[in-house]
């Protein structure tokens, strides 16, 4: 794993110690705004871990070393990171809670056939074309169904992903896969 847009970050990358900057515009970012605040102090300290990267490329240390560095036990770093998807860059999909990698991979179709009342025709089948939904329709469809997963950490995901479900599959429904990770995390 590394911090994405390392350099952004970087005031004085060749000193030692490291330093890192933080810019007054993470108060504007609504993505920044919305992760929990355990989330966003782990996310400070992944950026002076990452500080410390010998290769100056933001480069993070592995897992276990990071729940030591930063106090945090490895699940909460775990949620936490995936809540920080959209802040980094990760090269190993090993990183992902168990819990989502022991599912099966959601597969939803949107070919629908349909018949008309009058006739005995059958209409032509449609084709929805998927849509990516803004984090406000997240957090609204989450609310309408009292869902109770973070609907940033759902959003983050899937955009680093693109929007696709398992490895190959473009995402046909996001209400759906919404439904799928709230029946999991009720599970949990």
């Amino acid at each position: 794993m590394r911090i994405k847009n390392w350099l952004k970050f970087q005031h004085f990358h060749d000193r030692r110690p490291p330093w890192i900057k933080l810019h007054r515009d993470i108060l504007d970012q609504l993505d920044i705004n919305l992760i929990s605040d355990c989330s966003f102090r782990i996310l400070i300290g992944l950026w002076l871990l990452a500080s410390e990267d010998p290769k100056l490329k933001g480069n993070l240390p592995q897992i276990d070393d990071i729940s030591f560095r930063l106090r945090v036990t490895k699940d909460k770093l775990m949620k936490s990171i995936q809540e920080l998807a959209n802040f980094l860059i990760q090269d190993d999909i090993n990183v992902i809670s168990e819990r989502y990698q022991l599912d099966d991979p959601e597969t939803e179709t949107e070919t629908e056939t349909e018949t008309e009342t009058e006739g005995s025709l059958p209409k032509k089948k449609v084709n929805k074309r998927f849509e990516k939904p803004s984090l406000k329709e997240i957090n609204q469809y989450c609310e309408d169904i009292e869902s109770s997963i973070n609907p940033a950490t759902f959003y983050n995901h899937y955009e680093t992903v693109g929007w696709k479900v398992g490895k190959h599959h473009q995402m046909k429904d996001w209400k759906a896969a919404i439904r799928g990770w709230t029946s999991r995390e009720n599970k949990s």
